[in-house]
């Protein structure tokens, strides 16, 4: 499959993990010697790789759940000669649950602020409009 932007590769990856129940991040990525030229980019799972077990080299903000399981799934893009994008590695395996059609929106990959709603919080932000006070706007307009 060859695709013609790396950004077209992402959000294929991206729909793919939306509708299989996974989230996505960014990986590695290689660049062209003497040029800033992306040529690879990976995007895995995002609960690949294993949690920290290091604590002692850690400040501790707040106990968090454990995220990452080592899932192996991921894809792999390579920049061809005639500067299209192809998949040249695609792993499929999880080594975890996925998640139900119903909670998927709720994975940081596929977490979306709407037009309507990112214009709302300019207007918050212009008008300095604080945190309690847009709580107070909310609760208004929805009674």
């Amino acid at each position: 499959m060859c695709l013609d932007t790396i950004e077209d590769g992402e959000k294929f990856y991206t729909s793919y993990a939306r509708i299989t129940g996974f989230g996505v991040k960014k990986s590695t990525t290689k660049y062209r010697k003497g040029t800033e030229e992306l040529i690879k980019r990976d995007m895995v799972c995002a609960k690949e790789g294993l949690k920290n077990t290091d604590v002692n080299k850690q400040i501790r903000i707040r106990n968090q759940g454990h995220i990452r399981v080592g899932c192996k799934a991921r894809i792999q893009f390579w920049k061809t000669e005639d500067g299209k994008w192809k998949i040249h590695d695609f792993i499929e395996g999880h080594a975890h649950v996925l998640s139900t059609p119903r909670k998927t929106h709720l994975l940081r990959s596929h977490r979306e602020v709407t037009g309507t709603k990112k214009s709302l919080i300019d207007f918050f932000r212009e008008a300095n409009v604080g945190p309690s006070k847009k709580c107070k706007i909310k609760l208004n307009t929805l009674c």
